[in-house]
């Protein structure tokens, strides 16, 4: 198992530093944090700062951040895909803001058309690496331009 350090949004003390187990194999190669989230196990282990393994329920996972960028950013961008920016307000007030990487068919690469995938999480990339966001815990998202 090899472990993905990042910060488990919420807790009680805003986020809460910890490290996610991943296989080393997956569907194609290593296991990435997206498939790991997107299986059929309900619950996700993780460690936190003081060793402690916790079993977190996923759907209780309002988002994971890195502060690294992860190799799904690089395996996606590989791909060229179109990205929109975003401005994500999460339940309770949390932020994130970043860009979407829509690898979409083209004339579907609107952001109402990447959220409205069936996933239950999707990947943001944060100008200090990415954060994996659960959909459920999202109130609203506002696309933004580079303008602002």
């Amino acid at each position: 198992m090899r472990q993905i350090e990042v910060d488990l949004l919420p807790t009680r003390q805003g986020l809460d530093p910890s490290s996610v187990f991943l296989h080393p194999s997956g569907v194609h190669g290593r296991e990435q944090l997206l498939e790991r989230l997107h299986d059929r196990e309900p619950f996700l282990p993780l460690r936190g700062p003081d060793g402690t393994v916790r079993l977190h329920a996923k759907s209780a996972v309002a988002a994971l951040v890195s502060s690294s960028e992860t190799d799904e950013v690089t395996e996606l961008e590989g791909y060229h895909p179109a990205h929109a920016r975003v401005r994500i307000v999460m339940r309770y007030d949390n932020v994130l803001e970043g860009r979407l990487i829509l690898l979409m068919p083209e004339g579907h690469q609107r952001v109402l058309d990447f959220l409205n995938q069936h996933e239950r999480f999707f990947l943001l990339v944060t100008d200090t690496g990415a954060a994996f966001v659960n959909k459920d815990w999202v109130d609203h998202v506002v696309p933004v331009t580079d303008a602002l």
